[in-house]
């Protein structure tokens, strides 16, 4: 009787290990499954963009005979494409089914996934991590202070700075600069 009262303690963490190593273990397939699909998903875009490219050969370009090539589409319009999908992804959740992990959606007005668009387990934070970072309060694109800020503002600071100016070449190998001090007006996300 006194040895299962020693033991208990050790049964105890035995079974919290085996607990927590199948939530490990769901995890990680959970994770595998979206990150498969969400791969698909991306090899897709790119699939469905890509363009054709050819090229005549012949005597003075007389086009005897045609080369084409199918060229990758660029790498703005992909991500360009990849951030519209990302802010239309699917919280989904996995369900095995005849022996296959699936992609179910969380919003029951959705009947399934797919491969069409990118999904995801769990809200994450906010990934506008911007702060302390330079930006353009003059440009709308992604430079620009409200888009780059998350719309949180900036401030404006002066730097004084010093840099290498008035740089002249010496013979053999040697160049000789003057030091100048600069002011710069830089705009900081909050």
């Amino acid at each position: 009787m006194s040895k299962l009262f020693v033991d208990a303690q050790e049964f105890e963490r035995e079974r919290r290990n085996r607990v927590k190593r199948r939530r490990r273990k769901k995890r990680e397939i959970n994770e595998r499954t979206v990150n498969l699909s969400n791969n698909k998903f991306g090899r897709e875009v790119i699939l469905a963009n890509m363009g054709k490219r050819c090229r005549c050969h012949g005597i003075s370009n007389s086009c005897e005979a045609m080369t084409c090539w199918r060229t990758l589409p660029s790498f703005r319009k992909v991500g360009e494409i990849l951030k519209q999908s990302y802010d239309n992804a699917v919280q989904v959740h996995v369900v095995k089914k005849y022996g296959r992990y699936i992609l179910r959606p969380r919003n029951r007005e959705r009947h399934s996934v797919g491969h069409r668009f990118l999904s995801f387990l769990r809200m994450s934070s906010d990934f506008c991590a911007t702060t302390g970072r330079t930006c353009e309060p003059d440009e709308t694109g992604p430079n620009g202070c409200d888009e780059m800020c998350c719309e949180r503002g900036y401030v404006i600071k002066t730097r004084h700075v010093t840099t290498k100016c008035g740089c002249t070449f010496t013979w053999c190998c040697n160049v000789t600069c003057h030091a100048c001090n600069e002011t710069r007006i830089e705009h900081v996300c909050l």
